[in-house]
């Protein structure tokens, strides 16, 4: 049994199972912590996500209580999930959602230095599943419950695959039977070992057979046209959404990612359209004070899963196939 994912006990779907997890991280490969979710197909041409990772960046607040601490660690750091025992873990259904809520305390850890700096915090994830559309969602909250006042910087709030193409030989590291060991920043804390290459950076698929050429394209609602009005109301889209296509015009299926943000949020999307072994993360700029006792709630990021046996406009097709050139 690998005891660095702590699995929760599923939502489901027609077309998935959404199972919640904290990463706990490897010490020896230099992977710290952080909350996620496995999306797993019960449909045969459902996307998949495997261990999907979201992070939040942050730094000391100038002023305040700590100024000396503060200025000798002016390093960016990562509010990490801390005490397995203690993660709270909560299921409901509101409407046409099934919902649930994981919670864990948590630290800041520094990203160059690799020690704890300290900091009281509670990460908070809130998942969603749809009952009959192929549609999730998931939120981040980050409490700050010490006295110590942060700003974040961004978070992560999506990130799967590898962000860089592999080679070859490399993309048969995604299969569960092929190894491979990592390079390291610097020597291991621990023994080196070999590990799965989807363990390490999580796995994305948009069909779990088939490895078509994927595109992919970002714009913001209001210029999708017939795209926005083809979608269930489920999925409406805010004049302030970002969003960003991926998939597939060959076999016409994607997957659309959908962001409510204010215009002092930027969405930052990474694509790594390699269909044997794609990659995504969906970051966002913050540069939010977070006192202390306060709470940030960051955007929702809605997934909706444009399925090949739906009729949806030609230009969709069109602007994948236009990315994809």
């Amino acid at each position: 049994m690998d005891d660095r994912y702590q699995n929760f006990p599923p939502l489901s779907s027609r077309f998935w199972d959404l199972q919640p997890l904290i990463d706990w991280g490897d010490a020896g490969l230099e992977d710290r912590p952080a909350v996620g979710f496995s999306l797993l197909p019960r449909h045969r041409q459902a996307p998949l996500f495997e261990n999907a990772r979201a992070f939040v960046n942050a730094r000391f607040a100038a002023g305040g209580r700590g100024g000396l601490v503060r200025r000798m660690t002016r390093e960016e750091m990562r509010i990490v999930p801390i005490a397995r025992e203690k993660v709270k873990f909560a299921t409901v259904s509101e409407g046409g959602w099934k919902i649930a809520t994981l919670s864990s305390p948590a630290v800041l850890y520094g990203m160059k230095s690799e020690v704890r700096r300290g900091g009281r915090f509670t990460l908070e994830m809130r998942y969603s599943l749809h009952n009959r559309l192929p549609l999730v969602r998931w939120q981040i909250t980050v409490r700050n419950t010490g006295k110590t006042a942060v700003t974040i910087q961004n978070a992560m709030l999506f990130r799967v695959g590898p962000l860089k193409p592999r080679k070859q030989h490399g993309r048969l590291d995604f299969l569960p039977t092929r190894f491979r060991l990592f390079s390291l920043k610097r020597s291991p804390k621990t023994q080196s070992a070999y590990y799965n290459i989807t363990q390490r950076f999580g796995s994305l698929r948009l069909h779990p057979l088939d490895t078509p050429p994927l595109a992919h394209h970002l714009f913001i609602a209001g210029q999708a046209g017939a795209l926005e009005s083809s979608l269930p109301r489920e999925v409406a889209l805010s004049h302030t959404a970002a969003a960003l296509l991926f998939g597939s015009a060959e076999n016409h299926s994607a997957l659309l990612f959908a962001l409510d943000a204010s215009p002092a949020a930027e969405l930052t999307p990474k694509v790594n359209a390699d269909p044997l072994a794609p990659g995504l993360s969906l970051s966002l700029n913050t540069n939010f004070l977070l006192h202390e006792g306060e709470s940030l709630e960051l955007p929702a990021i809605t997934a909706f899963w444009l399925a090949p046996d739906e009729q949806y406009p030609d230009e969709v097709w069109r602007a994948l196939e236009a990315a994809k050139g």
